[in-house]
């Protein structure tokens, strides 16, 4: 799981696989829901993954953690 801090939003992480001469990659691409959730992996093959993405739960999610609250845009450059 991630941290809560984190939880806001669908977070897609590819990672190569394969090898080449001087490296083995290990592959493992996820995308994880905005609740820090794995909803799809991939293995250490070269391969499409794929899920649906629901942003009506990242809506939700917004609402229980309001992350727009504690900005403080006059300090901004």
């Amino acid at each position: 799981m991630l941290k809560d801090s984190l939880k806001r939003c669908y977070v897609i992480a590819c990672n190569r696989s394969g090898q080449n001469p001087n490296n083995q990659f290990a592959g493992h691409s996820l995308i994880i829901n905005p609740w820090g959730e794995v909803i799809a992996e991939a293995g250490e093959s070269e391969e499409i993954l794929s899920a649906e993405i629901e942003m009506d739960l990242v809506k939700e999610i917004r609402k229980q953690i309001p992350i727009f609250t504690d900005r403080k845009p006059e300090y901004y450059n």
